[in-house]
């Protein structure tokens, strides 16, 4: 009996008649448009094994399909050196560049599991096969690997520009290392963003020295992410200047996470956080910025949150992009300098300080930072959503002053 089957559900519903010939199958595969195939193509590749290439089984299946895969250039345009040995997949990889226009941008990422023999070997295979095609790259990821693999990679790249590179992530060998494993290199990532990556929009550096970062980027920068153990130890005031540095330099930034937690055992953080006394604080103000993650001590946080002016900043965040709560102590911030007009959420959980032994406590002082509550609010014009967590609200009286806000909160 014939029936009708589709190829998937979620796709644009395409009919193949399923008869018992398996001729007329494959006549009915081979009419299917060039458009239609490339979302069935894009979609079953999205749910295959993160390591199977699906445009290369589609390519198997008619000599339609064939053309259709062979002449579309992002089928072939992303690299990824994962294989613990990628001499194949570099021979593969240059017949897919041939598939690819001269000036269509390669996305790029180079693993860890070719560095684990012969590494020295592999690395300069990778580098002759992608280097002659740096002037399209569009994104490269360079994950934990060998401190001589990663300044070979930087050595071979340069001066050579990248004029379409607009993402760059670089993931230091200490972040999926024990604390012991954090040691200071004497290499440092000999890098022009400003010249070398002009197109630069989204820079992700990880567990590698952090002198010299914060200025040089180009004023097109709009996500930066740094994240360094050693961020937790320079103190408070270190950790400003940082971010001013960076805010001050790059205008068109939408996006900062300044982070110390990079997927390292505990252990690694039992260095009691030193006290230093505060110096006087400047405020710096940054029109374009909507989201910051300060993933750092509490003090820390709240002292950098404290010196910015930040007009149009919709969500302060985790580094998993989650709702980052936030001390009562910045209440009173709040209040007194609006920093945040345009801040859409707000999650608050009690004070802790350090006591005299290193460890933490509950803020006495919690109960007087939320006679700022209402204060606060009131600089919260596009207030949407506000969260309490363990905040003893004593009987409910600091709700009171929610009143009319709570006509405009969706939470």
């Amino acid at each position: 009996m014939e029936c009708t089957k589709t190829l998937f559900d979620t796709a644009p519903r395409v009919a193949v008649e399923a008869a018992g010939s398996p001729q007329h199958v494959h006549r009915t595969l081979s009419n299917i448009p060039h458009d239609i195939f490339i979302i069935i193509v894009f979609l079953l590749w999205d749910r295959g094994p993160r390591d199977h290439h699906f445009p290369t089984t589609a390519s198997h299946v008619c000599r339609t399909w064939r053309y259709y895969a062979l002449g579309t250039p992002s089928f072939w345009s992303t690299l990824r050196f994962i294989q613990f040995d990628p001499e194949r997949t570099i021979q593969k990889y240059k017949t897919w560049l041939t598939r690819t226009l001269p000036d269509f941008p390669l996305d790029i990422t180079i693993g860890q599991r070719p560095f684990q023999a012969a590494s020295v070997k592999h690395a300069k295979a990778i580098m002759r096969l992608i280097m002659p095609h740096v002037g399209r790259w569009r994104s490269l990821q360079v994950d934990p690997v060998p401190v001589k693999i990663l300044r070979f990679i930087f050595d071979r790249w340069g001066s050579a520009g990248a004029p379409m590179l607009e993402v760059l992530k670089v993931f230091g060998k200490g972040v999926w290392s024990t604390g012991a494993e954090l040691r200071s290199s004497k290499w440092r990532m000999k890098l022009s963003i400003k010249t070398q990556a002009p197109c630069l929009r989204e820079l992700d550096i990880r567990a590698l020295p952090l002198s010299d970062l914060a200025e040089g980027f180009n004023t097109r920068l709009q996500v930066l992410r740094l994240t360094h153990p050693n961020l937790r130890i320079a103190g408070a005031d270190a950790n400003v200047n940082l971010v001013h540095l960076i805010l001050k330099n790059h205008r068109k930034l939408r996006a900062l996470s300044i982070s110390s937690d990079i997927y390292i055992y505990a252990s690694a953080f039992k260095t009691r956080i030193p006290v230093t006394p505060e110096q006087p604080l400047s405020r710096v103000s940054h029109s374009a910025l909507t989201e910051i993650t300060v993933h750092l001590p509490s003090a820390y946080q709240t002292r950098i949150l404290e010196s910015l002016d930040l007009p149009n900043l919709w969500y302060i965040l985790t580094p998993e992009r989650l709702e980052e709560p936030q001390p009562l102590v910045l209440l009173p911030i709040i209040s007194r300098h609006r920093p945040f007009p345009n801040l859409v959420s707000l999650h608050l959980q009690p004070n802790n300080i350090i006591d005299d032994g290193g460890g933490y406590r509950r803020d006495p002082l919690n109960k007087k930072y939320l006679d700022d509550l209402e204060g606060g609010l009131q600089g919260l014009l596009n207030l949407r959503a506000l969260t309490f967590t363990q905040v003893d609200l004593d009987g409910g009286w600091p709700l009171l002053c929610l009143g009319g806000l709570a006509l405009r909160l969706n939470d």
